[in-house]
């Protein structure tokens, strides 16, 4: 189904949740008065019902309690062919915001040219953005142990 309205699109990967992520996003969809949309790719179909759990719980609430309308997705499989069937599904998208562990990626385009987001680049409808962690702030993974 394709939506014409415009979303702030929070990707994550295997359960890690960057807390600065998190709160740019509330902050960036307030300022841009849009909703946000949370995508967890996962890639063992086991991890799902965690993942879902753990979305609903660090995710939704602070953006809901931020009065923003938030959905979730989480999918299994490849995570680049998952990724570019919700890009279809979903085009109208402002930006997309990388909300997983940085160490995964590296700086998008370099660092690690073999992680799966690198090999997509150039094939994003909108920008992505990486937000840096403030001082004190970690990564957590929040699935798997």
């Amino acid at each position: 189904m394709m939506t014409s309205k415009k979303k702030i699109l929070v990707l994550l990967e295997e359960g890690f949740i960057r807390e600065e992520s998190v709160r740019y996003s509330i902050e960036l969809a307030r300022r841009l008065e849009l909703p946000v949309a949370l995508l967890m790719l996962v890639s063992d179909e086991s991890n799902i019902l965690q993942a879902e759990e753990a979305l609903v719980k660090r995710l939704m609430e602070p953006i809901v309690q931020a009065r923003i309308e938030v959905t979730k997705e989480v999918c299994s499989g490849d995570k680049a062919t998952e990724l570019l069937k919700y890009l279809a599904a979903n085009s109208s998208l402002a930006t997309i915001v990388w909300g997983s562990d940085t160490k995964m990626m590296g700086k998008l385009g370099s660092g690690k040219p073999h992680h799966w987001l690198n090999r997509l680049k150039g094939q994003f409808p909108c920008s992505i953005v990486s937000p840096v962690p403030r001082e004190g702030m970690s990564n957590k993974k929040i699935t798997g142990g």
